[in-house]
């Protein structure tokens, strides 16, 4: 018997503390169970460090690279795939083709990015949106002209450790709309997820591209198509975020500049009012934003605005137009509900038709998308504020071609990188080490003023620094070949300094209280170390 009144008597003790309220748990007990697993140890140690994630989130946030944790998050991710965030958590991705081998290896070298946006129609892979087909067919099933194992390009996907986001579209060559439509539209976005989520590691899904040209029915049916897609997907996978419609709102002149993008504009804006009218129900856990320069339409050429130059005609351009579908959806009931620009990529200032890149149109498309990628991730995360994700896919990564999209490539026609990637690539890698620190100067529409900020880590701090590009109505975009001065004040004495151009030149400068900066139009990136 007295084994067992032993027994008894230790059980009757345990029970007395712990009703008692004196037992203590492991800080990194986190479910309480008096253990430590493998994965809480992981999850503790990465605390929330500003990650914007956990253990088994897909995302290998700075904190988990850093200390080698969270194995399932950051294990299969290529030397040049990284975690695609930026030290203050910022998302960077970039548009692809399926099927390009070059262009894999600037991702993943050149850019060193995972998270991937490729479009997707419906009518690629069914005639009927009941019945679907890996073999993805251009530009239908209907008419297959080219063909693509969809499978086994993510099955690539897979090996390259990236995480894709599709942007998955309705039946775009369909010219009526009907009910059963919608079915197809929400079988479509079910079956692709349910055969894709895993393999292709995906945490973000866009919906139906630039509904004011591709979409042929009402508001409300489109509307309702959004949210049926939007059920389906997050009754099986609530933690991918699903995204609006990707409304574009660039074109900024009057109504007759270009009658047909001038209708689609007028439809966008429709949808735009009718999605931002809390009644009507829509569904989405993003706002998407496409984020694509402000243009003006001119001899039936587009032309960009320089990035610091607000639209005239049209609130919602570009940069500007953050703010304003923030206010839109404050207003509205959705304060937590975060904008990203899922779609950016402009090929840089020029936009006309061209198969090749000389070298000074190159070193201007690089100056540009930097102005333009620097004050979008400002404006994105002021308009977000706490609520993550915030975020751009901001190149597309293929040839610039004569012919559609591929006219905005970023790369050059035979695949390689141009100067204009490899200095957004500079500047990512800035960020990924600074954090945002304050806007130090420059204001829009104010072509003569410095435009500065400043970035820190640690004893380091990051200033960059351009001069506007000047506006002229009708013309396009050139470097202007002026300066703006601006005498930068340091509060202590500096160590070193460093100044590094786009293309990554750098020189040293002689360490003083006071730098005198001369902003040109191609950015600068001025480091300053601190003993």
């Amino acid at each position: 018997m007295k084994p067992l009144l032993i027994i008894f008597a230790a059980l009757a003790i345990a029970l007395l503390i712990l009703f008692s309220g004196c037992v203590t748990y492991d800080e990194c007990d986190l479910n309480k169970d008096g253990k430590v697993s493998e994965i809480e140890r992981q999850e503790c140690a990465q605390g929330d460090g500003n990650t914007g994630g956990k253990c088994g989130d897909g995302i290998c946030g700075p904190v988990e690279k850093e200390r080698g944790i969270c194995p399932g998050d950051c294990e299969g991710i290529k030397p040049g795939a990284g975690s695609s965030t930026d030290a203050d958590g910022f998302l960077w991705g970039a548009e692809f083709a399926l099927g390009q081998g070059m262009a894999a290896d600037v991702i993943n070298s050149t850019l060193k990015i995972k998270y991937i946006k490729v479009r997707f129609q419906q009518q690629f892979f069914s005639e009927d949106g009941v019945n679907f087909s890996n073999f993805m067919c251009h530009p239908s099933q209907a008419d297959c002209k080219e063909k693509i194992d969809l499978d086994k390009e993510v099955q690539k996907i897979k090996e390259n450790g990236w995480s894709l986001i599709p942007m998955l579209s309705h039946n775009t060559e369909s010219q009526t709309f009907v009910s059963s439509d919608i079915e197809g539209y929400a079988n479509y976005a079910d079956w692709f997820l349910s055969r894709y989520q895993k393999d292709a590691n995906i945490k973000y899904v866009e919906l139906i591209n630039h509904p004011g040209e591709s979409w042929k029915g009402t508001k409300e049916q489109l509307l309702e198509a959004n949210n049926k897609a939007y059920e389906e997907i997050k009754s099986k996978y609530p933690d991918v975020l699903v995204s609006t419609p990707g409304f574009e709102y660039w074109l900024d002149g009057e109504e007759t500049a270009m009658t047909n993008q001038d209708e689609y504009l007028k439809k966008t804006l429709e949808y735009v009012d009718y999605f931002l009218d809390k009644e009507n129900g829509a569904k989405f856990d993003i706002w998407s934003f496409h984020g694509y320069p402000a243009k003006t339409a001119s001899g039936g050429e587009f032309i960009n605005y320089p990035p610091t130059k607000t639209a005239i005609f049209n609130k919602y351009a570009h940069i500007g137009g953050i703010a304003e579908i923030r206010e839109r959806l404050n207003i509205n009931g959705w304060q937590n509900v975060p904008i990203m620009d899922f779609e950016n990529g402009t090929g840089g200032a020029i936009v006309r038709p061209m198969g090749t890149v000389s070298d000074s149109e190159d070193r201007l498309n690089a100056a540009f998308e930097i102005q333009s990628l620097l004050l979008s991730k400002m404006q994105l995360m002021a308009s977000n504020g706490n609520y993550w994700p915030y975020g751009m896919v901001a190149l597309k990564i293929y040839p610039k071609l004569n012919k559609g999209e591929f006219r905005l490539g970023s790369l050059k026609s035979d695949g390689s990188a141009t100067k204009m990637v490899k200095s957004v690539a500079l500047l990512w890698s800035k960020l990924s080490e600074y954090s945002y620190d304050s806007h130090i100067s420059g204001e829009f529409d104010n072509e003569d003023e410095a435009w500065i900020e400043k970035f820190s880590s640690g004893s380091k701090d990051l200033y960059i620094f351009f001069k506007p590009f000047e506006y002229h109505a009708g013309q396009t975009i050139e470097f202007d070949g002026k300066i703006a001065d601006y005498a930068l004040a340091l509060d202590r004495a500096p160590a070193s300094i460093t100044l590094t151009d786009t293309e990554g030149n750098t020189s040293s400068i002689t360490p003083d209280t006071t730098i005198a900066i001369e902003a040109e139009n191609a950015p600068n990136f001025l480091e300053i170390k601190y003993e």
